[in-house]
């Protein structure tokens, strides 16, 4: 770690030098963020277009940018699809603290400080931005800083601050470890030099004129760097240019506060700069434009045929094949072509002398005016062409082919590998996502004084690009060939969980029901056998026909039934149980009494019976609390028993 001269003074050298002295790959990552916004963005396309040197003039080659739709954007889109996956995957949040038994700390510190964090919480922006950053510029950084606050009344709070490849002037890393980083941005033609490290922050802030004539006493010489001991506020002249120094009070947290968003290596320069994730797509993005640059160009063409037809001679006084006699001079009648004007307008018309002998009519009118058409051919060759691209460009980022209507009868293998390839290709950034959360989160957890304090969201490995009919199709061909009851169960979830990705109440639900489902996993068939079956018990048999009532009776009690453990759930759905077989004057096991207890409790049933009936119309009828009330009572009773 540099201390804050050291720190300052390389800001005033970056400031000196100007661009000579920013990182190696600064031209290269600047650049390279604008080509990806142009060929999978759209944005400033006209400058990637190039000139037909051989057959083409300046004039010609305008025109065709002109012409040129721009398709650059919707490949763009098409290949950022799978991507969104991510964050629309199964994950799940991991929130921790130190020294939290019962999780109240972690819950306070996701509510204070990471849901604060950017415009939706730290979560959706880590997924949404670095989405973006790792399409289009892969080596910007994201920095967490802090505003300056009152550390006697206030709490810091973290912002986000996102530095762009041409902002990122210097940095240097020790192994995964970013030492330093260095950016320049400027607002209202004032420069401001950042260098971000551990433990302390420094800024070299460009003044106004007005405010260095605040500044008393005798001001530094011209390019002198700061002495040692520097002070906040201190001033420094960099090219007849005032720059204040500014220190604020130390973060604390013992590591640069930034991560690059980027994580593919780029083998140019072993790394030090990051590739797009869809840097395998750049060539056939190229070519994309080229390509739909000549189609553009030859639909006009074929559009507009090229006329041909016979042309009389000049007849201005004097012209000679666009020559005036005698001058030397060009015909401005005919503008040097020696040949009369065509006409202009549809309303002109061609009038041909006839011959005073029908035999001299060498050709027909019909012949003297023609067209000239462009081959089909080529148009057909060059949409074919884009196809190409679009298909080669996915292909080469996701290692499988676009979903296309023939692919729609392939069988479930064909799509499982296809998700497979996608699984794969994604993960790695998956993986890189999760630790910028998880690293940002203990930034954060530093400058708020939080022990511990860490947050980031395990996502699965499987991103659920299978549909839920995919799923089912597998779940068919599995009871087909034989599978257990456990493995079709298990084929049967996953394609819930696909069909209810949406409502993750209905989901919760779902997953309720299926867990204390005695058949899980059987189909109608097999399911009719059991509930025929003397082998299956009569309580199982009733919760499998009565569980939407079960589970409905349930939430009315505890809306918050999905959240308990098991060990709970399980005697609150064995009571609802008892409870529909007194309804039905089934045999319940501790009913059968003798003695006193029979006079004690021999009215007990009947009552059950009554308060059933009473309930069940309450449900009917909306009464919740009603509903509630009686179950109490009836869970008194069933205690009795």
């Amino acid at each position: 770690m540099m201390n804050n001269t050291e720190a300052l003074n390389l800001l005033f050298y970056l400031a000196l030098k100007g661009e000579s002295a920013y990182h190696p790959g600064y031209k290269w990552s600047v650049e390279y963020s604008r080509s990806l916004k142009a060929y999978f963005g759209g944005v400033g396309i006209d400058d990637y277009m190039r000139i037909f040197a051989r057959r083409e003039t300046e004039d010609l080659f305008q025109q065709r940018k002109e012409i040129t739709a721009e398709v650059q954007s919707a490949l763009g889109m098409m290949l950022e699809k799978p991507v969104s996956k991510v964050e629309r995957s199964n994950w799940q949040k991991y929130v921790v603290v130190d020294s939290d038994e019962d999780g109240s700390k972690a819950r306070e510190f996701e509510k204070e400080q990471l849901n604060k964090f950017g415009p939706k919480g730290l979560f959706p922006y880590t997924f949404e931005r670095l989405r973006y950053w790792n399409i289009y510029d892969p080596n910007c950084f994201v920095v967490v800083d802090i505003k300056p606050f009152d550390n006697n009344k206030d709490k810091a709070k973290p912002y986000p601050v996102e530095i762009t490849a041409d902002q990122a002037i210097d940095f240097k890393y020790d192994q995964a470890d970013l030492l330093y980083l260095a950016c320049l941005q400027e607002r209202d033609g004032l420069k401001r030099f950042t260098l971000y490290q551990p433990f302390q922050t420094v800024v070299l802030q460009q003044i106004t004129d007005e405010e260095r004539k605040a500044y008393p006493g005798a001001l530094p010489r011209q390019d002198e760097m700061f002495p040692e001991n520097v002070e906040d506020g201190a001033l420094v002249n960099i090219s007849n240019k005032y720059y204040k120094a500014i220190i604020p009070l130390p973060h604390k947290y013992d590591k640069t506060p930034a991560v690059r968003a980027g994580y593919i290596d780029n083998p140019m320069d072993d790394g030090r700069t990051k590739l797009s994730i869809f840097h395998p797509a750049l060539p056939f993005a190229k070519k994309l434009l080229k390509t739909n640059s000549e189609a553009d160009l030859v639909m006009s063409l074929l559009a507009s045929p090229i006329p041909i037809r016979f042309a009389d001679k000049c007849d201005e006084r004097g012209c000679n094949g666009g020559t005036i006699a005698g001058t030397g001079e060009t015909c401005g009648k005919c503008s040097g072509t020696g040949l009369k004007n065509r006409p202009t307008s549809a309303a002109e018309e061609i009038t041909v002398a006839f011959p005073e002998d029908k035999d001299d009519l060498i050709v027909g009118l019909t012949e003297m005016f023609a067209y000239i058409h462009f081959p089909p051919e080529a148009a057909e060759l060059l949409l074919q062409r884009l196809d190409w691209c679009l298909e080669k460009s996915y292909w080469f980022v996701y290692g499988t082919d676009l979903n296309t209507k023939s692919e729609v009868a392939q069988t479930a293998r064909f799509h499982s590998v296809a998700e497979q390839s996608k699984n794969d290709a994604l993960w790695p950034y998956s993986k890189h996502v999760s630790y910028a959360c998880g690293y940002i989160s203990k930034v954060i957890a530093s400058f708020t004084f939080v022990p511990g304090g860490f947050g980031q969201p395990l996502i699965p490995s499987n991103l659920g690009f299978e549909t839920s009919f995919n799923a089912f199709e597998e779940l068919t061909a599995a009871r087909q060939s034989g599978s257990s009851m456990e493995t079709c169960a298990i084929l049967q979830m996953k394609g819930l969980q696909l069909v209810l990705k949406d409502d993750p109440e209905a989901l919760r639900r779902a997953k309720v029901e299926d867990m204390f489902n005695p058949f899980r996993g059987a189909s109608e068939a097999q399911v009719m056998v059991m509930l025929n079956s003397s082998l299956i018990h009569e309580d199982q048999k009733i919760y499998y026909l009565n569980k939407v009532r079960i589970i409905d009776s349930l939430l009315a009690q505890n809306p918050m039934f999905y959240m308990l453990p098991y060990e709970k759930q399980k005697p609150l759905i064995d009571k609802e149980i008892q409870k529909i077989k007194i309804e039905l004057g089934l045999d319940v096991p501790g009913l059968i009494l003798g003695g006193d207890e029979k006079d004690t409790l021999g009215k007990i049933p009947l009552a059950l019976q009554q308060l059933a009936l009473a309930r069940e119309r309450a449900n009917t009828a909306g009464d919740m609390e009603l509903v509630r009330k009686l179950g109490d009572k009836m869970d008194e009773l069933l205690e009795q028993i």
